[in-house]
């Protein structure tokens, strides 16, 4: 009788000391650090124009992909910056037809006949279906877009599973004329202080070479801070 207790209590202690090591184990896991990886998703907004390519050549050059939300009246008329942004593995996403805020702001249903013929127009051109991501000229917070028709347009683009994407790096190059290619580096760099994930806005468009002119400092100084370059269409769901 007395061996059978003693034997019994010998394994509850051996339980028990399997469960505090696994209590331990547990513990000494979870305040361990979480490595991130630190991603940027460089964005170019506006295009295409003659400066997509002057973009593009720098980017081939330094080995890194890039997203591009383009207008669609300037798809038809750069159709063949268009191939090319698909040929070098660039993510092409719609940014809406006219770019017109006061057009395409009225109504819920103004919107997505616009962004609509923007995602045709790509479609003619890379014979395939852009990503299910968009991007709101002047962003969600622009004036011209009421609460209103903005939680319309929310619902719709939920049912038919399509994303806005905003920026939390902005390297002020659609402002009335940038001081110089100094100013976007040092606003672009200055904001991914200390950001493990960076989606940047910069923008392509026929006024922009000051972004030309600062690019390649951009990616040579983000590479040097330790960030991955992916596209939006790479995007991981964790990221997402």
């Amino acid at each position: 009788m007395y061996k059978k207790i003693i034997i019994l209590c010998v394994n509850i202690c051996l339980l028990i000391n399997m469960i505090m090591f696994n209590v331990k184990c547990i513990d000494e896991y979870k305040y361990l650090p979480y490595k991130h990886d630190k991603v940027i998703y460089l964005t170019f907004d506006d295009g295409p124009s003659p400066n997509t390519n002057k973009v593009l050549d720098i980017l081939n050059r330094n080995n890194v992909k890039a997203t591009f939300f383009v207008i669609g009246n300037q798809v038809e008329m750069h159709k063949d910056v268009v191939k090319r942004l698909e040929r070098d593995g660039m993510c092409i996403l719609p940014h809406t037809n006219c770019h017109n805020y006061r057009k395409i702001y009225d109504t819920a249903d103004d919107y997505f006949i616009d962004l609509n013929s923007c995602v045709v127009k790509i479609k003619d051109v890379i014979l395939k279906e852009p990503v299910n991501f968009i991007r709101f000229p002047g962003g969600v917070n622009n004036e011209l877009l009421r609460e209103s028709v903005l939680d319309e347009i929310k619902s719709k683009f939920l049912d038919n599973k399509y994303y806005f994407i905003e920026w939390n790096v902005y390297g002020l190059d659609a402002e009335r004329v940038p001081e110089n290619s100094d100013t976007i580096y040092n606003s672009t760099i200055n904001q991914l202080s200390n950001k493990p994930k960076a989606i940047v806005l910069l923008h392509d468009g026929y006024g922009n070479i000051n972004t030309v002119n600062s690019l390649e400092r951009i990616i040579l100084s983000a590479k040097q801070l330790g960030y991955k370059f992916r596209t939006l269409e790479d995007i991981t769901e964790k990221d997402f």
